[in-house]
């Protein structure tokens, strides 16, 4: 897990944003909240900078698998910013009070999307060839299909028959449901691994539980008008942002040693080869199932896809 000295400074920062002699730079506005001063609002897009900085450490020291892992993770950190900046602009450019239904919402829902592509890849198996399972079109078609999902669960609430209630709760149930997904994945991942990667899967796992427990603290809050800028509700989401940076610069430190605990896929293993059933973890009988229920949620969908793009 992470070490004291990565603990020392997620809680050095995390805590820089809520000293009282500071100006109130806390982190995340969020629907609903209240316009704020350039250094509160401006602030809030520092954290997720910053993990998306240690994140992209591993982009270039790091096989073709790892490396669009990283770079995947790194995105889902960019979206939730971006979201922010939209946020920046409204409270600090057009200096008004920030709508219960916006539309810009759906960035910060999507900012999950690239963490489940991430997770297909499970950059910790060895392959003698690289033949990556999911491309462009694969991810294109994932994306996708969350969109539809949030267009059909949730913006009819906010067009077709106005609902702040239901707009709300639908938007935190599935906000809910993707998280969980991302941190069942993770701990699946962090259960069938070994040696370096084990460490850095845990770490993942931890800081996507927190962000998940801590947006959907925050949503509530929100919608029960019970929340205002730089409350201690926020220090949470400070600090799995920061565990996340911390988690790439533990990967970074640990890059020289990855190969070596590299396992080799069911589909190399001689076992395999020869016909019979793989060998699997001590685990293995129940994890290994549940890991590839929910690393590939996806997959039947774009493999009946693919075929039809081969064809085409």
């Amino acid at each position: 897990m992470v070490s004291s000295r990565h603990i020392r400074l997620i809680a050095g920062v995390s805590v820089m944003f809520f000293w009282e002699p500071m100006p109130r730079q806390h982190c995340f506005c969020h629907r609903g909240r209240r316009p704020e001063g350039f250094p509160e609002t401006s602030a809030q897009c520092l954290v997720p900078l910053l993990a998306s900085a240690g994140l992209l450490l591993n982009a270039g020291t790091a096989p073709l698998a790892p490396q669009r892992f990283w770079m995947l993770a790194a995105l889902s950190c960019t979206l939730w910013m971006i979201g922010q900046f939209q946020w920046t602009y409204y409270e600090i450019y057009l200096h008004q009070l920030l709508p219960d239904m916006f539309a810009g919402d759906i960035i910060f829902f999507l900012c999950g999307t690239p963490m489940l592509a991430a997770l297909v890849l499970r950059p910790h198996l060895m392959r003698r060839e690289i033949q990556l399972r999911f491309g462009y079109l694969d991810f294109i078609l994932l994306l996708s299909w969350w969109i539809f999902l949030y267009a059909f669960v949730v913006l009819p609430w906010m067009y077709a028959e106005p609902n702040l209630g239901q707009y709300n709760w639908t938007f935190n149930l599935i906000e809910a449901v993707q998280s969980m997904i991302i941190v069942i994945g993770l701990g699946a991942l962090w259960l069938r691994s070994r040696g370096p990667w084990r460490t850095i899967y845990a770490n993942l796992f931890g800081a996507s539980a927190l962000r998940m427990f801590a947006s959907l603290i925050l949503d509530l809050k929100i919608d029960q008008k019970d929340y205002h800028t730089g409350s201690l509700y926020d220090l949470p989401l400070v600090a799995s942002y920061l565990w996340l940076a911390a988690s790439g610069l533990i990967a970074f430190e640990k890059r020289s040693t990855l190969d070596d605990y590299s396992d080799v896929p069911d589909s190399e293993t001689p076992e395999h080869k020869k016909g019979r059933k793989p060998r699997r973890f001590p685990l293995g009988n129940g994890c290994g199932g549940f890991t590839a229920g929910v690393c590939h949620l996806h997959q039947p969908v774009l493999s009946r896809l693919r075929s039809v793009r081969e064809f085409g």
